[in-house]
């Protein structure tokens, strides 16, 4: 019976990299964070704006291994990296241009009146009737 790939092991480098579902601790997930803020400040031209340039993959996966032990290849810091997109696009528009948000830390919640999430519901509630 062949093994199945999520039970796979392969050899990098003589260390050992489960081919399965990539586990993004919080502090994992903030050192990615910060790679990625590394590069795209390396990246700036001579007056702030952003060069458009790919992602150093490669570059990215050698550090990240370096950092955590953790041999995580292109894929999957591409997938992390698009999830964290689409996350930040999602928070974009959902605050807008509004005030009175916050951030609940310990929830990971957004942090807004009854009053608020009610004219939010409300919105997107007459949008899918449309």
């Amino acid at each position: 019976m062949a093994p199945n790939k999520k039970m796979c092991n392969e050899q990098v480098g003589g260390d050992e990299k489960e081919v399965g579902r990539a586990n993004w601790s919080k502090e994992n997930l903030y050192l990615f964070c910060d790679l990625c803020i590394q590069y795209a400040e390396k990246s700036k031209g001579k007056r702030g704006a952003t060069i458009s340039q790919r992602m150093p993959w490669k570059v990215l996966e050698i550090e990240f291994q370096k950092k955590t032990s953790l041999a995580y290849d292109k894929n999957k810091l591409k997938n992390k990296w698009d999830w964290l997109r689409n996350r930040w696009s999602l928070w974009k528009a959902l605050k807008g241009k509004e005030i009175g948000l916050g951030w609940d830390h310990e929830k990971g919640t957004i942090s807004a009146s009854e009053e608020w999430w009610s004219k939010k519901i409300e919105k997107i509630y007459i949008l899918k009737l449309f």
